[in-house]
């Protein structure tokens, strides 16, 4: 049976964090699948430098 996880990450001026965040998500060996939605809740800096 495939393990499956849902992950929502609320974020407000937290870039310097989120790449940390997702990574020891990702680093997760006994997942077969992974769904992760990060939500910017209205920070005034630019959250999706983080993605880029």
């Amino acid at each position: 049976m495939e393990k499956l996880i849902s992950i929502i990450i609320p974020t407000y001026n937290m870039e310097a964090y989120i790449l940390k965040a997702l990574e020891s998500l990702v680093i997760q060996r006994n997942l077969d699948a992974l769904d992760v939605l990060v939500i910017n809740d209205g920070s005034k800096t630019s959250i999706r430098r983080a993605f880029e």
